[in-house]
């Protein structure tokens, strides 16, 4: 979406949260006031004496005059909480309860824009973002080790079998001890033997515990920052702010100089605010992506990651 429609989003969902405050509160006046009678004759009163505070204001009137209807107003708001709480309702029962407190549910306050609106804009673009994977069809129980070969590998002295056993129990402990201070991963191996569903199961368990996390496909989301370079700013900023973000089948965009300078950015950026990045690739050659990447970018994937090597025959292809 673009900036003005994502702008649009932010404000129509800011005013549905702010609506539906209100109405709440509405609906809980009405139950308060048949239930107690008095409250709505003391809200009467305090809105007129609300109005003679403001008549008294704009006409200059004496500063004791104002006061008294100050004291009035206050002796109104302790025989209302003390009804209120008689009755057993919270003493703020009646009032809007926004789910921003600062600025109400308008996204202001009078210092400039509220930190509800970056937070609101962010989760939309990670919903935006996330909607185009389907992260509810890959979990660690449905991640089968049946496709994998049990007969040693010679190039390895392991069978895919047992190392992919030990690759699916590292990732269930990352997704189990997961925190914003967790490690890089960087799964690499063969096309098709699971680098993405293990991925996106992390995804799955870390979503769980209502962290921010962004999955995204390097070919997509390259391409699609190119395409629209008015909206790259701010889709950079979403990667780089998410908790957990993955960054899935490094080596698969077409490399040029713009994706070479992004790719820099977002690696050494989370590596310098210390937001974990989980890194799947086909890449299984060091001096490959070195060749690709670069020597900079290279050495700061390697020397930041815990590395998780992969074995097995693509999936796809068994029958």
């Amino acid at each position: 979406m673009t900036k003005e429609e994502l702008r649009r989003k932010v404000q129509l969902e800011l005013s549905r949260r702010r609506q539906r405050a209100i109405t709440l509160a509405e609906d809980n006046k009405a139950i308060a006031y048949h239930k107690i009678p008095r409250l709505l004759v003391l809200d009467n009163l305090s809105i007129d004496i609300g109005i003679q505070l403001a008549r008294l204001g704009a006409a200059g009137g004496h500063l004791e005059e104002r006061e008294e209807q100050k004291r009035l107003l206050d002796e109104v708001a302790k025989e209302r909480r003390a009804l209120l709480v008689e009755a057993n309702f919270a003493p703020d029962f009646l009032e809007p309860r926004y789910t921003c407190p600062n600025c109400k549910d308008v996204g202001r306050t009078p210092q400039g824009i509220c930190s509800c609106v970056t937070l609101l804009t962010q989760k939309l673009r990670r919903d935006e973002i996330n909607a185009r994977f389907p992260l509810s069809m890959c979990s660690f129980e449905n991640f089968s080790l049946l496709h994998y070969k049990e007969e040693i590998d010679p190039a390895f002295g392991i069978s895919a079998r047992e190392q992919m056993t030990e690759v699916l129990e590292r990732c269930k402990r990352y997704a189990a001890e997961f925190r914003k201070s967790s490690p890089n991963l960087y799964l690499f191996g063969e096309t098709g033997i699971g680098k993405t569903h293990l991925a996106l199961s992390i995804a799955s368990e870390v979503l769980k515990k209502q962290f921010n996390v962004v999955y995204v496909s390097s070919q997509n989301i390259f391409f699609a920052m190119q395409q629209d370079r008015a909206e790259a700013a701010n889709i950079i900023e979403t990667l780089l702010a998410a908790d957990l973000l993955i960054l899935d089948d490094l080596g698969t965009e077409l490399v040029n100089a713009y994706v070479i300078s992004t790719l820099y950015n977002i690696v050494d950026t989370r590596m310098g605010r210390k937001r974990p990045t989980i890194y799947t690739t086909n890449i299984i050659d060091e001096a490959l992506l070195t060749a690709r990447y670069t020597e900079k970018i290279s050495s700061r994937l390697l020397g930041s990651c815990e590395m998780y090597r992969l074995l097995g025959d693509d999936i796809r292809l068994q029958s």
